[in-house]
């Protein structure tokens, strides 16, 4: 493992997840990049197999429906315990991005939040979400937009953002893997009393957006219908 991922790792075992620090936690982070996870509910139908990577603490399960098969994997352990805990016992384990424990052509949406700019080699992830998606199936992406006026603002760049993450970047990764590639342009941010940061997931244009989040179709007849 690389000194970047291990400090990754590290930063992220150590939030806390019990008492009144892990529920502060837990609802900043709603109400922050809430909005990406539920814009990508919005278009999982009932029925679909979900593989979410990088899947975090289980955002993204919590606000599926019971009729929506979701598994999430995470090279963070403590994340993925705490996946199963926080929906309700969904499935998640310990798994890289680029080397995904599930068959190829297996699932019929794969999502990946805010990854591919802590990734050295982000094609290598999105080659894998090619893998397991199915022909017809849809990937759900997002990434920060290193374009827009919260990240050219910010004096120093994230330590943990080893890729700058731009429209031609993004649409030349998912591009090379997936056709018909849909961006969407979201989120709007600012800083409450206390310095707490927020967004909300209105669409703004690319100088504002902090996210650019990504609608793509593996190539093939569509398996199911995704809205």
């Amino acid at each position: 493992m690389d000194a970047g991922r291990s400090e990754h790792e590290e930063e992220l075992s150590d939030r806390p997840e019990v008492g009144i620090w892990g529920v502060a936690r837990r609802l900043q982070s709603a109400a922050s990049n809430g909005f990406i996870h539920r814009w990508a509910a919005g278009r999982i139908p009932a029925g679909a197999v979900v593989v979410d990577l990088a899947c975090g603490d289980g955002r993204l399960g919590r606000v599926l429906g019971a009729d929506v098969t979701w598994i999430g994997l995470d090279f963070v352990e403590r994340l993925a315990r705490r996946a199963v805990r926080y929906t309700g016992g969904r499935p998640a384990a310990v798994a890289d991005v680029t080397m995904a424990p599930v068959r190829s052509a297996s699932a019929d949406v794969v999502t990946c939040f805010e990854v591919l700019e802590h990734l050295p080699d982000p094609a290598a992830a999105v080659a894998e979400m090619a893998r397991i998606v199915r022909p017809g199936g849809v990937l759900l992406l997002s990434v920060p937009n290193d374009a827009g006026l919260k990240h050219r603002l910010k004096r120093d760049p994230h330590p943990l953002h080893v890729q700058e993450m731009d429209l031609d970047a993004v649409r030349s990764l998912v591009g090379a893997h997936f056709g018909a590639v849909e961006v969407h342009l979201r989120g709007f941010w600012f800083f409450t009393p206390g310095r707490v940061s927020l967004q909300v997931g209105w669409p703004m244009p690319v100088s504002i957006a902090t996210n650019i989040l990504v609608e793509a179709r593996a190539s093939g007849r569509p398996a199911m219908a995704v809205g």
